[in-house]
């Protein structure tokens, strides 16, 4: 019998059999007609140690054979949670396991309203906190759309409880000003996957003082920059302490996590509080095949060398910057380690919105695009570069040459 279908999914709308993926192994990815890509995606980070990793592998397979799910307490996310004591800060002392970010990010608002009575949730222009209704109102420009003309089948009325703030602003103080007495909780990334840098500290420290002086939770979103730009992520490596912290990906070697992350005060203003029912479980969630995966992860996670994955990272900028900035190009890379972004522009900027402004026209945004996948590049859909350990020097010098030279070739269209 012949089926006919399609299929509605950023990226997998196509039909065409010789470009679907077959295989991954290390940095590459591998097409059904034999051709290998550079990945500087992996998975929107989640392959943090590379695709296929042997000991990840033979963690799932040993697994499968004992059983896939109990949903029930098992010894394997005890095994989990021992080493993320070890690697999240101890001030958090409560793990809630979902299946995926916008779940952890969910549960996040949820719980902060509990606790602190509260319902306002604000987040800020350009971040991205997974599908998540009360943040997903800056998704059209996120995916080159004109949101103003489009129905995202989120309703109104939630409007009244979710506030949108300018991000690395001073601005951002004046409108957090006017809805304080309101204000459950702020959710941020430390690091914004629209914009990775890292002249930002002062920022969000400002932000930081504001809430404590008026008792608003702080949520920080560590989905992709927990684990990568440090072992215990973004916030401490900014000197933050957030109330909620949830984080995703990268810990459980690709299988489906998330993980919301809650401090003393928190839980005992939400758990602790008996007039309170905190709804946090779910089918999937801290089942014993994601949490072998994790545990292998973590184990390796533990003996990485951080500081040579961040330097890496800053001379594979430093050297496209340097590169584009010697030819004349209109185009640079900003970074925070191992999180890295190309703008399609060279001029400074402070936030997603100054950089929307500033940008060639997504035409030409494409044709980049287009060029570099020439060259059996697999770039990022979403446009943030999350290199692996697994990226030697060989495969960043292959996406330095590849970059820069779609560059120089994108420009010939100007």
């Amino acid at each position: 019998m012949i089926m006919n279908y399609s299929l509605r999914h950023a990226g997998y709308e196509s039909n065409e059999d010789s470009n679907q993926i077959v295989k991954a192994e290390g940095a590459y990815l591998y097409t059904k007609r034999g051709q290998r890509l550079l990945d500087l995606c992996m998975a929107a980070g989640s392959q943090l140690l590379g695709h296929s990793n042997p000991e990840i592998v033979s963690a799932i397979q040993s697994q499968v054979s004992k059983g896939t799910i109990y949903l029930s307490n098992n010894q394997y996310i005890h095994e989990t949670c021992e080493l993320l004591s070890q690697v999240v800060p101890s001030e958090y002392s409560d793990y809630i396991f979902s299946n995926s970010g916008t779940e952890a990010t969910q549960k996040a608002i949820r719980i902060s309203r509990l606790a602190s009575g509260k319902s306002l949730i604000a987040s800020f222009e350009g971040g991205w906190h997974g599908s998540n209704e009360w943040t997903l109102h800056d998704s059209g420009s996120r995916f080159d759309l004109d949101k103003q003309a489009l129905n995202f089948g989120i309703p109104t009325s939630i409007n009244k409880d979710r506030l949108i703030v300018p991000y690395n602003c001073d601005k951002t103080f004046e409108t957090l000003e006017r809805h304080k007495e309101k204000l459950a909780a702020i959710i941020i990334e430390p690091i914004q996957g629209s914009n990775p840098q890292k002249d930002i500290s002062g920022f969000l420290k400002k932000l930081t003082a504001f809430c404590s002086q008026h008792n608003i939770l702080i949520i920080a979103d560590e989905i992709i920059s927990g684990f990568r730009v440090s072992l215990s992520g973004a916030s401490p490596k900014l000197g933050l302490k957030p109330d909620i912290i949830t984080y995703g990906k990268s810990f459980a070697g690709g299988l489906p996590v998330g993980l919301t992350v809650i401090n003393e005060k928190v839980s005992q203003m939400s758990f602790g509080n008996p007039e309170n029912a905190v709804i946090t479980g779910g089918t999937y969630s801290a089942n014993p095949l994601m949490a072998v995966a994790a545990t292998a992860t973590l184990k390796q996670l533990i003996q990485k060398n951080y500081t040579s994955f961040n330097t890496e990272s800053d001379t594979f900028k430093n050297t496209i910057n340097s590169e584009l900035l010697s030819k004349n190009l209109p185009f640079k890379i900003i970074s925070n380690g191992p999180f890295l972004r190309l703008a399609f522009t060279d001029k400074p900027f402070k936030s997603r919105a100054e950089r929307d402004k500033l940008e060639m026209p997504a035409t030409l945004q494409k044709t980049f695009k287009d060029i570099i996948k020439k060259k059996e590049i697999f770039w990022p859909t979403n446009g943030i570069i999350l290199p692996s350990f697994e990226h030697k020097e060989p495969e960043l010098r292959l996406a330095r040459e590849a970059i820069i030279s779609s560059c120089i070739e994108t420009c010939e269209f100007l």
